[in-house]
């Protein structure tokens, strides 16, 4: 029960920080960004919710709403290194963005969506349709 608890506590955490996120308010901005830090370095976190959505949401706080380029390619870069699907979490064209912003050129997605990647599993299908 105390694990249902604890995931409960969780996720209600993350609804306050997206809610504060909707604000646009600089006077809440800071409640939000320390809400995320404490549930990115809670080692239960991805019992309750996906990782990369509270990242998604400093990622869209800190280039949309303070205009602050490279803390969201840092969060970016950390995403990428926990190996977190971009694609999933945030649309292409924030990501390139970001990347063109850092003046580094975006290597696609760590996914199945990569420019390495595409249209390969369209093959295999074929493939398998055709045996």
């Amino acid at each position: 029960m105390t694990n249902l608890r604890q995931r409960i506590s969780l996720v209600e955490k993350f609804i306050v920080a997206r809610e504060l996120a909707k604000r646009h308010q600089e006077s809440v901005s800071s409640e939000m960004v320390n809400i995320c830090q404490v549930l990115l370095e809670e080692p239960a976190i991805e019992d309750a919710i996906r990782i990369g959505d509270v990242y998604a949401l400093l990622v869209e706080h800190y280039w949309l709403q303070q205009a602050d380029g490279h803390q969201a390619y840092k969060l970016i870069c950390k995403m990428r290194e926990r190996s977190i699907v971009l694609s999933y979490y945030l649309e292409e064209s924030l990501i390139r963005e970001v990347y063109q912003y850092a003046g580094v050129e975006y290597p696609g997605d760590n996914g199945d969506t990569s420019p390495g990647n595409q249209g390969h599993d369209d093959e295999e299908i074929e493939e398998e349709m055709d045996d």
